[in-house]
């Protein structure tokens, strides 16, 4: 049967996610695989694997984090691992009332002991206010930056006192490589666009002209940025510990207390870092 290349897509994105996002495996008897073997929800999925190592240090450390996804279904799966680990959680999607959003809210930001708040990026990406938290990790990104951009945003809130760290999940080689560039890329855009007038001083414009060579030239450097050290390296084994270890240091990452800084990019991670004058989000410091 034809598809249209919406549900193409949607079909890629969700083997990026998780291939339960396309039915659970039950046995002889019709009962789901993963109440017998919960570790599934683990081991068939690359992001998963990752994120559970992230998890666990993470929880041991003492921090709250966030989780974004587009998709709901992915949270019921996120949700069934996370009562497997018995962890507090919250959650929040499309499909809870606004009173019942303020409730968790209020018992994320006063209860350090909710490990996890987890939110669909569309219905999470407004109105809500979640300080407590300094970590967030965007599962899944959205075509619009803008989307994720505000996703992020809902730990930077008044009442932060501690640096954010925000982790978005990629699948080397997939169609999330090329939702990544098309955001960057409309950045960039956005960026030009908005530089290339001298608000400064209204009714006046820069002389500037970007030739469309030179356009071709910043928007493919994206491509192979991204795309580029997967050709290069074996990527098979998965993100090492010292190199998770690494993204995972806090002081390092912030450079506290006379701290070395991590290396910009490593087999599996770059590290985009936002000024405090930035406010569009981890993709409006890329330049």
């Amino acid at each position: 049967r034809e598809c249209s290349q919406i549900n193409q897509n949607m079909n890629l994105r969700k083997i990026c996610n998780h291939p339960f996002l396309f039915g659970e495996p039950s046995d002889d008897s019709g009962q789901p695989m993963c109440d017998a073997h919960p570790e599934l929800l683990v081991s068939v999925s690359g992001k998963f694997k990752i994120m559970d190592r992230m998890l666990k240090k993470l929880k041991s450390n003492g921090h709250q984090v966030l989780i974004f996804s587009q998709m709901t279904e992915l949270l019921n799966i996120l949700e069934d691992y996370t009562n497997n680990m018995g962890w507090r959680t919250c959650r929040i999607d499309g499909s809870i009332k606004i009173q019942e959003r303020q409730k968790q809210m209020d018992a994320f930001n006063n209860d350090p002991d909710i490990f996890i708040f987890m939110l669909s990026t569309r219905a999470g990406g407004l109105g809500i206010n979640l300080q407590a938290a300094d970590t967030v990790i965007i599962f899944d990104s959205d075509w619009n930056p803008h989307q994720d951009a505000q996703a992020q945003d809902r730990c930077h809130r008044i009442g932060q006192t501690r640096p954010v760290v925000v982790y978005r999940l990629l699948t080397i080689g997939s169609v999330e490589i090329d939702m990544m560039e098309k955001q960057i890329s409309k950045k960039k855009l956005e960026r030009m666009a908005i530089t290339g007038g001298n608000f400064s001083r209204p009714g006046q414009r820069n002389k500037t002209k970007m030739s469309l060579e030179s356009l071709k030239a910043l928007l493919a450097d994206d491509v192979s940025d991204l795309q580029g050290r997967a050709d290069a390296e074996d990527l098979t084994n998965g993100i090492s510990n010292e190199e998770l270890s690494l993204v995972l240091d806090r002081p390092r990452l912030f450079e506290l207390d006379g701290s070395e800084g991590i290396p910009p990019e490593g087999a599996f991670y770059d590290v985009l870092k936002v000024s405090d004058t930035e406010d569009g989000g981890i993709l409006s410091s890329m330049s």
